[in-house]
């Protein structure tokens, strides 16, 4: 099929980096004027496109020939083929290159990625609905400021089997932004004076930026930093209880298991945090709850 006719042009456009745009899976036959005494194009020729299984199979493939030398050089570039050598190329119905060919090639070997091509081209087609779904379950928890289940349900989309390549890198782009987002909220926590309000912020970013080892790794050197310098160490300790203090009254308000759960904890600040205020308060909103 010619390659600027009405179903050729589409297949060669670059694909779609945000959404996925199914297309029907192709195979690209790179030939030039001078491959006449080449032995690759000689062989794909008369050998390759003469097979009746890979003919009988191009009902599901469009196959282009293309004129190398007439090709815009990012068209080649984007496929990995070189100016002055004969190629084969699979593409699945996202665009991308299955399988490759450079040098000559039997029939079986092509007919069996044109085969790989239709098969993984089924499966994106059938992944996509559900890789959609996650990444709007993803935009949802951002919107929710959830980075923590958004970053979680990214990584999830990277190990669906045949998810498309437009998504995966969606995916990636998104946490690539994360990371940045909470290289920058590290960077505001470490600028605030007041040690609780930096170790709020710091407990807060190591908790929404869990699975991300590099800003985590720097991260906890600086809560520890807070919680062993003399200067800061008591007034942190004292702090550490009033916040479990504030999750265990947050239980209680909730009742049934959790207001039981809730009095335990208030009975472990008062063990753990003898001697500091947050101690003393427990008790004594232990005392009131008894009442």
């Amino acid at each position: 099929m010619p390659p600027k006719s009405e179903s050729g042009a589409p297949l060669l456009a670059p694909k779609n980096r945000e959404t996925f745009m199914v297309r029907q899976p192709c195979v690209l036959v790179f030939l030039s004027a001078g491959d006449a005494s080449n032995c690759c194009a000689a062989n794909y020729e008369r050998v390759v496109f003469m097979d009746r299984k890979v003919v009988g199979l191009t009902k599901k493939l469009t196959t282009l020939r293309l004129d190398r030398g007439a090709q815009d050089p990012e068209l080649l570039k984007r496929y990995g083929v070189k100016q002055d050598k004969p190629a084969i190329r699979v593409l699945d119905c996202e665009g991308e290159v299955f399988a490759g060919f450079d040098t000559c090639v039997n029939a079986r070997d092509v007919y069996k990625a044109m085969i790989g091509s239709v098969k993984l081209s089924k499966l994106k087609v059938k992944q996509a609905k559900k890789v959609r779904k996650m990444l709007a379950e993803a935009d949802e928890e951002l919107k929710e400021q959830d980075v923590r289940h958004c970053a979680q349900e990214l990584r999830r989309i990277a190990k669906v089997k045949g998810a498309p390549v437009c998504y995966l890198e969606r995916a990636e782009r998104l946490l690539t932004q994360l990371g940045q987002e909470g290289e920058r909220r590290l960077q505001e926590a470490l600028e605030r004076e007041e040690p609780t309000e930096r170790f709020d912020l710091l407990m807060t970013l190591r908790h929404d930026f869990w699975d991300f080892e590099e800003l985590v790794t720097r991260i906890r050197p600086a809560i520890n930093a807070l919680e062993e310098d003399e200067k800061t160490k008591e007034l942190i300790h004292d702090h550490k209880g009033q916040r479990q203090i504030a999750e265990a009254l947050e239980l209680v308000k909730k009742g049934g298991a959790l207001a039981r759960k809730g009095r335990g904890l208030l009975r472990k600040v008062r063990f753990e945090w003898k001697g500091y205020p947050a101690a003393k308060r427990a008790q004594d909103e232990l005392d009131e709850l008894g009442k």
